[in-house]
């Protein structure tokens, strides 16, 4: 696992979440929309870090990946992410056990009541799917994601942990690849991310 730290958001105040402070920094986190470009829409300011990657299908030249985004909206630190073209993946795997390797990256802020420095974090996950049930899971670089596939379609939802903090997770996958993007916080935490991977 690759981690590395990028810079600090701007803020009033470093006084823990829950304090009497009026500027007390909180978090939170969830799925946004992107544009036509796969840029998250909507940000709320120019103090933050992005990222994201894209699959290409090369039977059809489909793009497909994720976005994600973590930034500064007054004293709230906002933890987004998106699927870019989840429609670029529309056959659902129907037997047996899909087995994947992913490349997954994230930013994240660890611990508000000491700094805001974002760090980035980027690692390999293998994803096993099992068809039969739909159960989702997978574990790596320090990343677990735990989920569940549609019955008819190939699109699953479930959680993922990073450093104890319990997030969302958003996904699809077919025979060629697989996608996913998370997000999550707590008192004093956040991240967001993404994967892509290919069959093993």
């Amino acid at each position: 696992m690759l981690s590395r730290a990028l810079f600090s958001l701007p803020f009033l105040s470093l006084a823990a979440c829950g304090s009497s402070s009026t500027d007390a920094i909180t978090t939170a986190a969830g799925f946004a929309a992107v544009n036509a470009q796969g840029v998250i829409t909507g940000s709320a300011s120019a103090d933050d870090v992005s990222g994201g990657a894209l699959a290409v299908d090369n039977s059809n030249q489909t793009q497909s990946g994720y976005a994600y985004l973590v930034e500064s909206e007054g004293n709230t630190i906002l933890a987004r992410s998106a699927l870019i073209n989840p429609a670029g993946i529309s056959t659902r795997p129907t037997t047996g056990t899909a087995r994947f390797t992913a490349d997954f990256q994230l930013s994240e802020v660890r611990d508000t009541n000491s700094s805001t420095t974002v760090t980035e974090a980027e690692g390999s996950l293998p994803i096993n799917i099992a068809l039969g049930t739909g159960r989702v899971i997978g574990s790596g670089d320090g990343l677990q994601v735990s989920g569940q596939m549609n019955a008819t379609d190939p699109a699953f939802t479930g959680t993922t942990t990073w450093r104890g903090v319990t997030g969302d997770l958003q996904g699809r996958a077919d025979n060629t690849r697989i996608i996913g993007a998370f997000n999550g916080a707590n008192d004093t935490a956040a991240y967001a991310g993404g994967f892509i991977g290919s069959p093993r």
